[in-house]
């Protein structure tokens, strides 16, 4: 796992140093709603919150996102280009 972790950071600081127009969306821990072999659930559970500081969590103190919403964050992402050249996250 430290190996993914380094590499990702690696990557990021590449993108920070570039002349590039980028943007790096970092999933929640938990994405509910799909397995490694299918989507199971096509459904939205938003309104999801964004951060480019830390984790969002809910009042109950999990990070966590159904794949629909984040599929959803991801297309917001692409059509407002609100963090352009930022790292972000979303969950509820």
């Amino acid at each position: 796992m430290y190996g993914i972790f380094f590499g990702h950071l690696v990557a990021l600081r590449a993108y920070r140093d570039s002349d590039i127009n980028w943007t790096v969306i970092t999933p929640p821990y938990m994405i509910r709603g799909w397995s490694p072999r299918a989507i199971l659930s096509t459904e939205r559970h938003g309104p999801y919150r964004t951060s480019t500081s830390g984790l969002v969590k809910d009042a109950e103190g999990k990070n966590e996102i159904y794949v629909a919403d984040f599929a959803g964050a991801v297309i917001d992402e692409v059509e407002n280009r609100q963090f352009q050249r930022q790292r972000f996250t979303v969950g509820y």
